[in-house]
Parts: structure tokens; sequence; C-alpha cells
């Protein structure tokens, strides 16, 4: 089953997916800045946070990762634009400091700069009933950004500029592959000394 939890497959075109589409990096960073928008697989339920983790920072470049929800279907974009300042038909938009809605601002002063986060920090995104629009930095709630915003909306990220590298996050679930091998081979490992304990404790009986 499909989940929002996950990437969709169209992307733009300087970005490549690993960890089963829930890691999205730039492929070309230190040359180009942008085309690199990614959105959810499935539509955002309500009073669902989405969140993501900033992976990786470069000093080259301005401006950073940007976050929002679209009514636009990722599927229907032939291609897919360059940035997230040029969606348009229903888009809500964190960027810097400022809410847009269809590329144009709407609020200025929304919270502090979104280019001042680092690698570690992670921004969300809430739509709540009633169709207000809430953003999420390191799990705190920024308040209302928007209101009457419709159900039907994609996640949409724009790894742009000194962001280049961000990563799916859903709380306490693993989502590295790595770690999870690793987490694997740990269990095996106690595994083996539990038998060799076994073992010792029959041999002293004996």
């Amino acid at each position: 089953m499909a989940s929002c939890f996950e990437l969709h497959e169209k992307c733009g075109s300087g970005i490549i997916f690993s960890n089963r589409r829930r890691r999205a990096a730039r492929t070309k960073p230190e040359s180009e800045f942008d085309n690199a928008l990614v959105f959810s697989k499935t539509v955002l339920p309500e009073k669902t946070l989405f969140e993501v983790v900033i992976e990786k920072k470069m000093t080259l470049w301005s401006g950073s990762l940007a976050i929002g929800v679209t009514k636009c279907d990722p599927s229907d974009f032939d291609p897919i634009p360059a940035s997230i300042s040029h969606l348009r038909n229903g888009t809500w938009v964190l960027a810097g400091s400022s809410v847009l809605k269809d590329g144009l601002s709407i609020r200025d002063d929304y919270m502090g700069n979104l280019e001042e986060l680092g690698i570690g920090d992670r921004v969300g995104v809430m739509l709540l009933e009633g169709g207000e629009l809430h953003f999420f930095v390191n799990g705190k709630d920024m308040g209302c950004a928007a209101k009457d915003v419709p159900k039907q909306v994609y996640v949409v990220l724009d790894v742009y500029g000194r962001c280049s590298e961000v990563k799916l996050y859903s709380g306490d679930i693993e989502d590295d592959s790595t770690d999870a091998v690793t987490n694997g081979m740990s269990n095996q490992s106690m595994s083996v000394l539990g038998m060799c304990q076994i073992v010792m404790l029959v041999l002293d009986i004996w």
C-alpha cells in the first residue's frame, strides 16, 4: 500500500534517490543548485506530520531547503519545474522565513529563516482539519501559515542551494537500511553469545 512517507518516483532531473526512495540528494551539488524538486508519493492525510531531516549542507550557493504542499499531481509534470517558486495552481510553500502561495508571498515574517538550519535539523508540514497549514521545525509547531488549503495536496520539497540532501523522518522508526543491517548483525552476535553461555553452563554441570 502506498504511503505518504515515501517519495514520489517523479522528481527533478538533478535528484537521485536511495533507501527505497526515503532519501533524496542532488547529483551534482557542486555545479547545480536547482532541478531538485521531490514530492510525497501520495496526498498528505489530515493531521499527519510529514518531516525530513537535513542530511547535507554546503557553503556554496545561496538559498536552502524549502517545503510545502501542492494540489499538482507529480505524475502530471513534464518536465518537473526547476524550483519550487515555479509551482502554481494551488501551492503553499515555506521558503526562507516567508510563506508563498503560487509563487507570491502571503507572509514575510512567519518564522526564523530556514536557511539557518543545519545538518540534523528537521522540517515538517501538517494539514489540519478545516484547511489550516502548519509548519514544524525540530518538532515544534510554528503556528498557522495559511488557511483554506484543500485536502488533496501532496508534500513538495526543494532540495535547493546550500541543502544538498534530505531523508524522511519517522520518529523512532529506523529508516536507514545500513543501520538495519548493522542491527541485524548485532542481534545475531548476541544470539551466538547466548548459545556459548548455554554450552558453558552444561559443561560445568557435567
